[in-house]
Order: structure tokens, then C-alpha cells, then sequence
């Protein structure tokens, strides 16, 4: 197996932070929508008993949500995060 996921950092075109206040969310946990796109030079290939395949030039567009929630009885560095709501574009 080859792995390589090139020299092209993916980029974040721009986020949004929902204020707890609006959807009746809980006031401990902060919602954000980041746009994430990545134009790169991935090369991934793989051998399996003499037959090899392998994916180039892997372009990704979508936005991620993020959520963060205090934890109690946590030191206040410590949080859950998670994402979900994953939205890719068409290809």
C-alpha cells in the first residue's frame, strides 16, 4: 500500500458560529459551520495479488459541522467535539 497525501494543504473558505440563544440549543455548547475544500495532489495506491489501482488528483468541497460542549466536573480545557451534517458537493 502506498499512501502519499501530497504537498496542498486543504482549505477552510469560512465559518459561521451559531449563538446558542437561536434553535433552543444548550448555552454550554458552541456550534460552528466551517467550508472546507481540497484541490490536492493525493496519490493513494494499493496491490491486492497482482492487481494495483490507485487515486490521484482527489478534489473535495463541503461544509463540516462542529459542535462543542463543556463537560462538567472537567477542567475548562477539556470538551466534546464532534461534527456531524456533512454536505459535499456534486461532481
Amino acid at each position: 500500500m502506498q499512501l502519499d497525501l501530497g504537498r496542498v494543504p486543504p482549505r477552510v473558505g469560512g465559518i459561521k458560529v451559531y449563538s446558542p440563544e437561536k434553535g433552543g440549543r444548550d448555552p454550554d455548547e458552541l456550534m460552528a459551520d466551517v467550508d472546507v475544500e481540497y484541490k490536492g495532489d493525493m496519490d493513494v495506491g494499493i496491490a491486492i495479488l497482482g492487481v494495483s489501482a490507485s487515486v490521484k488528483d482527489v478534489h473535495v468541497k463541503g461544509t463540516v459541522r462542529i459542535t462543542l460542549r463543556y463537560l462538567p466536573f472537567q477542567p475548562l480545557f477539556l470538551c466534546q467535539m464532534s461534527n456531524s451534517d456533512a454536505q459535499f458537493s456534486n461532481f
